[in-house]
């Protein structure tokens, strides 16, 4: 709406645009001067760290991050998968809750392929499949039926023909699945990473 300047303001509100016209240059001055933490306004900058909806957003966030970061440990990659995992699935929500940008519908689809390789990774059960097979192809005979040996040890019953070669197939099929989704994940991450905004 553009203001007609044909038309005379009222006395009252002459005054109103005056105000918030001199509060401004106090506040810009208070600000400039370091005696204002915050401003108050609607939205916020990173200098205004003290600025009570960036506050309260922070400790909410930390909070939310709070159980993934007491499970973690430094030693094993499950965990790093956990963290990215994780980090994608907040940027999903905000992406459809928030639908602020025209392509919004690809990049969670795309944020979608990544999240369900490492929920696959995290899951590591790539053996299902490839045992299966290998199980229909050998029946397991009772594997609990253990050859006592004369030193008071046990061994597993012998291997049958072919059993060791479906062995290795069942194992090489197991990590190729995993390093397809790793792959996938990775391809998907260098490709879209920059889009994934909100």
């Amino acid at each position: 709406m553009m203001l007609d300047k044909s038309r005379p303001l009222s006395a009252d509100a002459e005054k109103r645009i005056l105000a918030i016209g001199l509060w401004e240059k106090i506040e810009d001055w208070l600000y400039a001067n370091n005696l204002l933490p915050f401003r108050w306004v609607a939205y916020y900058n990173h200098s205004d760290w003290l600025h009570p909806s960036r506050t309260i957003r922070k400790l909410l966030n930390v909070i939310r991050w709070l159980p993934v970061i007491w499970e973690d440990t430094d030693w094993d990659y499950t965990y790093l998968y956990k963290m990215l995992y994780i980090k994608i699935q907040h940027i999903v929500e905000c992406e459809t809750s928030g639908k602020i940008h025209e392509d919004w519908e690809n990049n969670a689809a795309t944020m979608r392929v990544a999240e369900d390789c490492l929920a696959r990774l995290i899951k590591d059960d790539y053996a299902s499949t490839p045992w299966i097979i290998h199980y229909a192809k050998f029946p397991n005979q009772d594997r609990g039926s253990w050859i006592e040996l004369p030193d008071g040890m046990r061994q597993m019953p012998p291997l049958r023909l072919g059993e060791h070669e479906s062995l290795n197939a069942a194992f090489e099929q197991e990590e190729l699945e995993r390093v397809a989704d790793l792959s996938l994940f990775a391809k998907t991450f260098v490709d879209h990473v920059r889009e994934w905004w909100s």
